[in-house]
């Protein structure tokens, strides 16, 4: 689960006393249902309602190079992906508030396994001192939507949380794999965004190391 949200911790933890306080069995309590309305009212209005953000003054597409390996990587405007939008119009999944979502392909000249270590990339935005981490799965940006989506459903509480939960698959599917043994990797890579709520980039520095030939090869785009 996402550990990125601000007002999940206190409502989780309100939402599990409320939980614990009834019988199994047992309709949820109305204090239950409304921290649970609370709750999943706020994420909604913070990760899923569109942002509507002016989009970063810098060019969206860099290109790198290192040790055998070629790649690309490309801003993705997230409130505008097709896998993304619902019916209205509107993100589905989450907004350029909650994330910063990029699309990486990288490729071995020589055809040679790779992978990427996930727990080691990062987006650095406009100086090396604000500093995203990568998700290394899809899931681990989607925790919060599923979290609050069960909230919804145990409570009782009217919603469209567990809906949108099963419109993921296309995120999913086009995630970053872990590994390729044909020698190119091609896919969408997040960074949990909501601790930079507000912050204009002009700058960006996207590092992912890579397994390529026996070493760790450090990949590096510049988007200025």
């Amino acid at each position: 689960m996402s550990s990125t949200f601000p007002f999940q911790a206190c409502l989780v933890a309100l939402a599990l006393v409320g939980a614990a306080c009834r019988r199994p069995g047992s309709p949820p309590s109305s204090g239950a249902r409304e921290v649970t309305q609370e709750g999943s009212d706020r994420f909604r209005a913070f990760a899923l309602e569109p942002a509507r953000r002016p989009p970063p003054s810098l060019d969206p597409l860099a290109t790198a190079s290192a040790r055998g390996l070629t790649g690309q990587a490309e801003v993705v405007h997230v409130e505008q992906a097709s896998w993304n939008l619902g019916p209205d119009g509107a993100p589905v999944l989450f907004n350029d508030r909650w994330v910063w979502l990029l699309q990486v392909d990288i490729a071995s000249s020589e055809g040679k396994p790779i992978s990427w270590v996930a727990q080691q990339a990062t987006l650095e935005l406009n100086d090396p001192e604000t500093v995203l981490h990568a998700a290394p799965l899809p899931d681990d940006i989607l925790g919060d939507l599923l979290f609050w989506a069960l909230q919804e459903e145990r409570a009782g509480v009217p919603g469209d949380l567990v809906a949108r939960t099963r419109a993921a698959g296309g995120f999913r599917t086009r995630y970053l794999s872990r590994t390729s043994s044909s020698g190119v990797l091609s896919g969408l890579v997040a960074f949990p965004a909501a601790d930079v709520e507000g912050l204009h980039v002009v700058a960006a520095r996207l590092n992912i190391p890579v397994v390529h030939d026996g070493a760790t090869v450090p990949m590096v785009w510049v988007f200025d």
